[in-house]
């Protein structure tokens, strides 16, 4: 029995080489990203697709779930330095949760951080980059949707995974500057992230940013392994 709930696909090989971790928006479930493995699953045989359900019932839809309380959030608020440390505050306990939930899963599968990637969207992209940056080993990677690093001490920083953001360049509820926001942030700590940003594409992930993502994953687990 691990820390966290969700839905998951069993890698279709028969043989978990790898996990595939999807952490999901606020006021969602794991069942809303769930899907994506689904996409993904004939692409990564040997992979475990896995969507924990975020640890609190959201504060705004009782039928959700959220990380952290976004209650006061705002689309520009990315730009706001004290807003961000206060929400980077508030990660705290759900990045406690989900690092239990990761060690769990690993040891589970007799698997190292390297067979692991995160593909996080929103606040799940938020709650992936906080939390693979501070695990003492790095993943095989961080797939970024349409959210960013809402951390700014550079010492917090203590593994250096292969970084892709993607965002929506008509994202309404989170403008693509986070994405350049963290970007900038990533070079200053010598990460060097890919990015991409989806021409028409709002808060979502676009077909185009699934492709992408994809190739990217998957050169990853081949530089991983």
């Amino acid at each position: 029995m691990t820390s966290l709930e969700g839905p998951y696909i069993k890698a279709q090989s028969g043989q978990t080489k790898q996990v595939i971790l999807l952490l999901h928006g606020y006021g969602a479930d794991g069942n809303d990203l769930i899907s994506l493995g689904e996409t993904l699953k004939m692409v990564f045989s040997d992979a475990d697709f896995i969507a924990p359900h975020a640890p609190f019932m959201c504060q705004v839809n009782p039928f959700g779930r959220e990380w952290f309380d976004l209650r006061d959030w705002e689309a520009s608020l990315f730009e706001d330095q004290e807003y961000l440390l206060q929400m980077f505050d508030r990660t705290k306990s759900a990045r406690s949760i989900l690092n239990q939930f990761i060690d769990e899963v690993l040891a589970e599968n007799n698997l190292q951080e390297s067979n692991l990637a995160y593909l996080g969207f929103s606040q799940g992209s938020m709650m992936a980059l906080a939390t693979a940056l501070n695990r003492t080993n790095p993943c095989a990677g961080v797939l970024s949707y349409s959210g960013g690093f809402v951390c700014r001490d550079k010492s917090y920083v203590k593994s250096r995974p292969p970084i892709y953001l993607v965002h929506g360049e008509d994202d309404e509820v989170i403008q693509y500057q986070a994405m350049e926001k963290t970007a900038q942030f990533l070079q200053s700590v010598s990460i060097h992230p890919q990015t991409l940003l989806c021409e028409h594409t709002p808060h979502s992930i676009s077909q185009e940013g699934l492709e992408a993502g994809a190739r990217f994953l998957k050169a990853c687990f081949a530089q991983a392994s």
